[in-house]
């Protein structure tokens, strides 16, 4: 069988409209899993390779179990059909690293970063022993299926995050010894309470029952981007029982918000400013959202903002004189118990609460030097709201987002990966966003996210000089 691999007259065309590389940040693999298993063997041994087997089989069968058992034990609709198959040449494509090597030139893409699929079940285990023995093989996987391939695609280590201890662990391995220079890390651990069956999401920054400080650490000290794909699904409103579209839409957007957000309150950002932090899949939309409301709240709840809220600043008198006045003749019968009235939600607090001090801020400014300097948000091609990270937008809202391109090669929503360049580039044909927005997209934000901590990241590779060009052109200000 042979087989050639050309762009389209479309592809072209695009690439011809531009002079700069394109960097495809979360593309995917799906893993060989009868490979991950002899690994998973290898590492932990014949108990936990018989939970792999039925870890799979369960979720294989899961999406046929009955409603009205799914009703009587609260099991929400997990994914179903979430990979290529009309389309098999695309289903090789996202398995065969290789393949995927020399498509990437059809598809319009200079380099890629290529996070594992199945890999999003260990993280997330309970089972120690799966969770910690199920990242390890599947790293020892990428690093030998992308053998070779370092110039075009680098693979993405799966890092376990339950405790500080596994994740350095993990990490140390998967850097040190596979030589692996990317990782994911799963942002939201979902605890039990001690004595109850009550869940609560632990989002690895404030009320975090752990302190992840040693993990900000290796990572920032060894130039690694801390880069979060985490999934959403089967808690808060996405826990349907019979719809995983329900279940889906959103899910990526609502994880990474909620691990941003606890990191922001609890001031690793600023304590760690070296480090980057991505947020996979979620598109750029919530990260624009969760600055304006970051920067509108602590404009009227910063330490100083706060004491106009004070229940002591309050003038009593003055509001006892106007119920006599304005006051309905209800109000008035309970004129003695204003103070009571006044009490709810306004009992005088000493100290004064300071809910940003943990943060790191004392001013606006400083947060939007954590959003521009630290902070990136992963957009698929096909997100009409990648126009809110254009330079355009960023003068009304007050901060560059930054949003870098993730083709998701390999998942279901690409139903063919010659149309994953068109996508992203449609909104420029449509003059929603100009040129200079499109290469920040695919280029310049890609470049920041792993070079800012790590200027080597993309040595030896196919757009070594034009990143090059680009990092000189930044140091020379």
């Amino acid at each position: 069988m042979s087989l050639t691999f050309a762009p389209s007259d479309h592809v072209r065309r695009i690439r011809e409209s531009f002079d700069h590389p394109v960097i495809d940040s979360d593309g995917h693999t799906v893993e060989y899993l009868p490979h991950v298993r002899d690994r998973l063997r290898e590492i932990a041994g014949a108990d936990v390779v018989r939970r792999f087997d039925r870890h799979y089989w369960t979720m294989d069968h899961s999406p046929r179990v009955p409603k009205a058992v799914r009703l009587r034990f609260g099991i929400s609709q997990p994914p179903w059909w979430t990979y290529q198959a009309r389309n098999s040449l695309d289903r090789a494509t996202a398995t065969f690293p290789q393949l995927l090597y020399e498509r990437l030139p059809e598809v319009g893409i200079d380099f890629a970063v290529i996070y594992p699929s199945y890999f999003i079940q260990f993280p997330m285990a309970g089972d120690e022993d799966f969770r910690r023995g199920g990242c390890r093989a599947v790293n020892q996987y990428l690093a030998e299926t992308f053998q070779g391939l370092g110039d075009r695609m680098i693979p993405v280590a799966a890092i376990p995050m339950h405790t500080p201890e596994e994740a350095v662990d993990e990490l140390t391995y998967a850097t040190r010894e596979l030589g692996l220079r990317a990782v994911v890390l799963n942002g939201v651990i979902l605890r039990t309470v001690p004595n109850s069956d009550r869940i609560w999401i632990d989002a690895l920054g404030l009320d975090s029952q752990y302190d992840y400080s040693s993990v900000w650490r290796f990572l920032e000290d060894n130039g690694i981007a801390a880069t979060f794909h985490s999934n959403g699904m089967a808690w808060g409103s996405r826990a349907s029982l019979v719809n995983f579209m329900h279940n889906h839409i959103g899910h990526f957007a609502a994880a990474g918000e909620a691990t941003a957000r606890a990191l922001l309150f609890a001031g690793v950002p600023v304590r760690f400013p070296r480090l980057r932090f991505a947020f996979l899949e979620g598109g750029a939309a919530w990260g624009a959202a969760l600055f304006a409301q970051l920067v509108g709240n602590f404009s009227k709840r910063n330490r100083q903002a706060i004491t106009h809220y004070d229940p002591r600043e309050m003038d009593v008198e003055l509001i006892r004189s106007l119920l006599d006045r304005y006051g309905t003749e209800a109000m008035r019968t309970h004129a003695d118990e204003l103070d009571k009235a006044l009490l709810p939600l306004s009992t005088p607090l000493d100290p004064i609460p300071d809910e940003f001090a943990e943060a790191g801020f004392t001013s606006e400014e400083d947060i939007r030097q954590v959003f521009e300097r630290s902070y990136f948000f992963g957009c698929e091609g096909d997100d009409p709201l990648n126009a809110v990270a254009t330079e355009r937008f960023s003068r009304h809202l007050g901060a560059r987002v930054n949003a870098f391109y993730g083709s998701d090669i390999g998942h279901w929503d690409v139903r063919d990966v010659r149309e994953v360049l068109p996508e992203v580039y449609e909104l420029v044909e449509e003059g929603v966003v100009t040129p200079a927005d499109f290469r920040h997209l695919v280029f310049d934000a890609p470049v920041r996210l792993w070079t800012d901590n790590n200027p080597g990241f993309f040595r030896g590779t196919c757009v070594e000089s034009p990143v090059a060009e680009f990092l000189a052109m930044r140091s020379a200000g």
